[in-house]
């Protein structure tokens, strides 16, 4: 039995390297139009910190306004609209055109706490040809500029070690940990986001993705009157007949996914990795498709998760999954995967637990489970009102984009 011990040296690697460790960031977080709110005989009034705020035609004002609002109402002689948003925001700006129609953008500006230790600069590399060196990474799926800068970042890491000796700063796969595609997930294994959200951004990475599905790739799209979903609602086994056309293994040419099913596991070198769907698990499902996934039922993957590690017999092993289970941010801890997982996880020596869906980095410790690593890697497209976020079990947290690198090396990890 391998004695095991992590080391933190090298961290994660996040974006963009010349951001302060405690600098303010503003998200945007919901723009709206509205064409026929008032015309421009009179101003707009609201509500802010200081007071009753106008706006006249022509104008554009930036409020601060009160905390964990999650809306606001635009009044108008005799008129009113009320808008809301479904996170909490601080600051407003709004414009009003000549003719008076207005749009509106909501913001959240914080700033960040200071994580415990400095990222490092200095990349994790692979020396032998026993070490398995690997890039962890989760909820990319928005197709927007935070996706293609932390892409970017990726095939800059993967390429490092491309050309040269292979047995030296290599990347051998990569892990996706859901939220593939924002907010509705897909319908069709055809559906265009594949190329636009996944093959484009890291068409550079000509290795395997190993994929898993979030909470966002089961999403309602809308519900009818009569609780059906709505046209364009997520289907999870559309990212499972994709992946069936995508993988071929050992390909060198593109990226290419890998998801043969909900739960499943695959070997490299001396380490098991096993995937598994969280939101089946803690019931963040909605779809259709979502409710048939749910009657295999928590207790039918958890079982299928089990058999497949009680089996196993490498040296490592790590499960990965979206949802964590310690987290120190605003989505809290998973009672229900601690309940069902931490048992299996100590029962069949797992080393560590990878997920996402906490838009930040971190790497968690327990001391009730020495043996075991946990990993939360969800800033590889945005963050946010989820900024990075200390705790007592905190090893290291950042609040900025990013992903993880990972090396297993003998009797090490190194994040």
């Amino acid at each position: 039995m391998f004695s095991r011990t992590t080391c933190i040296a090298a961290a994660c690697l996040v974006l963009p390297a010349t951001q302060a460790f405690a600098s303010s960031y503003a998200q945007k977080t919901m723009v709206g139009e509205t064409k026929d709110a008032c015309d421009d005989r009179h101003p707009v009034w609201f509500e802010t910190k200081k007071g009753r705020e106008y706006v006249n035609a022509g104008e554009t004002v930036d409020a601060d306004i009160p905390e964990k609002t999650t809306q606001m109402v635009w009044h108008c002689g005799a008129d009113w609209e009320l808008v809301g948003n479904d996170r909490p925001f601080n600051k407003l700006r709004l414009t009003r055109a000549s003719n008076g129609a207005l749009s509106w953008k909501f913001f959240t500006e914080f700033e960040f706490p200071p994580p415990k230790v400095r990222p490092m600069r200095d990349p994790v590399e692979c020396k032998t040809r026993d070490d398995v060196c690997f890039i962890v990474f989760g909820d990319q799926g928005t197709g927007e500029a935070g996706q293609m800068a932390v892409a970017k970042a990726m095939a800059d890491r993967v390429r490092a070690g491309e050309g040269r000796d292979t047995r030296d700063s290599r990347t051998d796969f990569l892990i996706g940990l859901g939220d593939n595609f924002y907010d509705y997930g897909v319908t069709s294994e055809d559906a265009k986001v594949f190329e636009t959200q996944f093959e484009k951004p890291y068409a550079d990475i000509h290795k395997t993705f190993h994929m898993i599905l979030g909470n966002h790739d089961w999403r309602f799209r809308e519900v009818s009157i009569l609780g059906a979903p709505g046209a364009g609602s997520g289907n999870g086994y559309a990212q499972l007949a994709y992946a069936r056309k995508s993988y071929v293994r050992g390909a060198k040419d593109r990226p290419v996914w890998h998801m043969p099913e909900l739960v499943y596991s695959f070997k490299q070198g001396p380490a098991e990795f096993f995937g598994i769907d969280t939101s089946v698990i803690t019931n963040e499902l909605g779809t259709v498709a979502g409710l048939e996934a749910k009657t295999h039922g928590e207790g039918d993957l958890v079982a299928r998760l089990e058999a497949l590690l009680k089996k196993s017999n490498a040296e490592w092993k790590f499960v990965f999954g979206h949802h964590p289970i310690f987290n120190h941010g605003t989505h809290g801890q998973s009672k229900t995967l601690a309940k069902l997982l931490l048992p299996l996880f100590v029962k069949y020596n797992v080393n560590g637990y990878f997920a996402g869906h906490q838009h930040n980095l971190q790497h968690l410790r327990d001391p009730r489970f020495p043996e075991l690593d946990f990993v939360v890697s969800g800033a590889a497209s945005k963050i946010g009102y989820e900024w990075s976020t200390s705790g007592k079990l905190t090893e290291w947290a950042w609040g900025g984009l990013g992903f993880t690198h990972v090396k297993v090396s003998g009797d090490w990890i190194t994040i």
